[in-house]
């Protein structure tokens, strides 16, 4: 089980650009399902990464290695290349319910749990941050 200050850090990093869900672990011919949280990044964002994957290997006390992959954006019919982590861990399925309504990342329960304001605000900030002012976008619905 996981300490408060640890799933704090966590939950920080899946504020903004992290999500969880839910994945199937293959071990020794059977499936075992799991929770996962995966944080994706375009190239120029790497070094930030591989921030975040030293932060939660310490937090989790397992290595966590950043890897290439491509993403697809259906709407503009292109592919990307990004560099994503992700660390499997059952009970993330319960955070999975807790969090998401409908496919839906639920801020203001996340926000219930975090520990760390200003770690947490940094990263949310490096994620989704904008200089520019804008009403339109209320951040806890």
């Amino acid at each position: 089980m996981l300490s408060k200050d640890k799933r704090s850090i966590i939950l920080s990093m899946v504020l903004g650009d992290g999500c969880i869900g839910i994945a199937d672990n293959h071990y020794k011919g059977k499936t075992y399902p799991s929770g996962k949280i995966t944080i994706k990044h375009g190239a120029k964002q790497q070094d930030y990464l591989n921030w975040k994957a030293e932060i939660l290997s310490a937090t989790v006390e397992r290595e966590i290695k950043v890897h290439p992959t491509k993403s697809y954006v259906k709407a503009l019919d292109k592919s990307y290349d990004q560099f994503q982590l992700s660390w499997s861990y059952k009970p993330l399925r319960s955070w999975k319910k807790l969090f998401y309504n409908n496919k839906i990342k639920r801020i203001p329960k996340i926000l219930r749990f975090i520990r760390h304001d200003s770690f947490a605000a940094a990263v949310w900030l490096m994620d989704d941050g904008s200089c520019t002012k804008t009403s339109s976008i209320n951040p806890l619905s």
